[in-house]
């Protein structure tokens, strides 16, 4: 995907909503902003004509060096055309955390650009999970609405209209049901793939179950990892695809309660034994089993959930958390992007 670099100026009317007011610097002819990524402080051209988020070589070097990068935060290549028109090859991350101004996104998928002289820019993956904005170029200042009118306290909502339950697991939140959505947080659809040799090597991709609506509509829908990681966003506003060690930090929960993970495991739906499910805390762990990369088929309905995480094992696989009917605890594995598996979202 080319991306040219851009700077605007754009101006949305306001609500009555709490606003985040952020003081810009004026460098080098465009306005800069204050933020953390991983926890390092830098400063991000707030460009609305990019498409995600962008650093240097410079910064990718110190942030691995530092730990505030890793192996498995690695995604996959891109081309990018810069202000010159020169082309340049990117490198595709997940930044963890990107806080602006107090406002905290986690998940974010960003670039790395192969040059040491590259601009940072905060693009539209930022923009269009933070919410309405204004630029004033007079006092120097971005002010940010964030997006908080679809959640409340038991339930989240999607772009498409879904309304999923959720719960609490320790500190955390996490959707009680799964994702359903077709389109991705800027309104653009995803793919919908039916034809089994269409799955096979395509692109941002979801399907259901075996093609059945039925089956969708009981357990969600299969997603490729490319459409989990897609930089437009698959979550509702404040919530994110969860990583590995997110997955860890709730079985860690379970384990301090002495409750094995299988107890998350709907009662319903699932072949005998079910080993352990006891639908715990509500959570209803669903087997809507998979779709293979290779040959676009279906397979493990109603005796396996699988679930993505946003983190990488390679260069074509990523990490997923496995419950099955016949075992009482989750188990991870990673497999090939290409793969169709359910998936949660948690709370930023």
């Amino acid at each position: 995907m080319k991306k040219i670099i851009l700077f605007a100026t754009l101006l949305f009317p306001f609500f009555a909503n709490a606003q985040t007011i952020i003081n810009m610097k004026k460098e080098g002819g465009v306005y800069t902003v204050p933020c953390k990524v991983n926890g390092l402080d830098l400063r991000f051209i707030f460009d609305t004509g990019a498409s995600d988020v962008t650093i240097s070589l410079k910064e990718a070097r110190y942030m691995f060096k530092n730990g505030q990068l890793k192996n498995e935060d690695i995604l996959w290549t891109q081309q990018y055309q810069v202000a010159s028109g020169d082309v340049q090859v990117g490198l595709q991350v997940v930044l963890r955390e990107i806080n602006i101004g107090g406002i905290v996104l986690h998940n974010v998928v960003g670039s790395i650009v192969n040059s040491f002289n590259a601009p940072l820019l905060l693009g539209q993956s930022v923009q269009s999970r933070l919410g309405k904005f204004q630029i004033d170029p007079i006092k120097s200042t971005l002010t940010i609405i964030p997006n908080t009118g679809n959640t409340n306290s038991t339930t989240v909502v999607d772009i498409d209209g879904n309304i999923y339950k959720i719960v609490s697991i320790g500190k955390q939140i996490w959707m009680a049901e799964n994702l359903l959505v077709t389109k991705f947080s800027n309104g653009e659809s995803i793919n919908f793939t039916k034809a089994d040799q269409d799955w096979v090597g395509s692109g941002s991709a979801y399907c259901f179950y075996d093609n059945n609506k039925q089956n969708q509509k009981i357990y969600g829908n299969l997603y490729n990892w490319y459409a989990i990681m897609d930089q437009r966003g698959i979550c509702p506003f404040g919530w994110h695809v969860p990583s590995r060690e997110e997955f860890y930090e709730m079985e860690m929960t379970l384990s301090k309660a002495n409750v094995l993970s299988g107890a998350l495991k709907s009662t319903s739906y699932w072949n005998q034994p079910n080993q352990e499910a006891k639908g715990y805390l509500s959570f209803n762990v669903l087997p809507g089993g998979k779709r293979w990369h290779k040959s676009g088929s279906f397979e493990f309905l109603n005796t396996g959930g699988y679930f993505w995480t946003s983190s990488s094992a390679n260069d074509n696989r990523s990490y997923y958390f496995a419950f099955s009917y016949d075992f009482p605890k989750v188990r991870k594995f990673n497999f090939y992007w290409g793969d169709g598996f359910s998936c949660r979202c948690l709370k930023d």
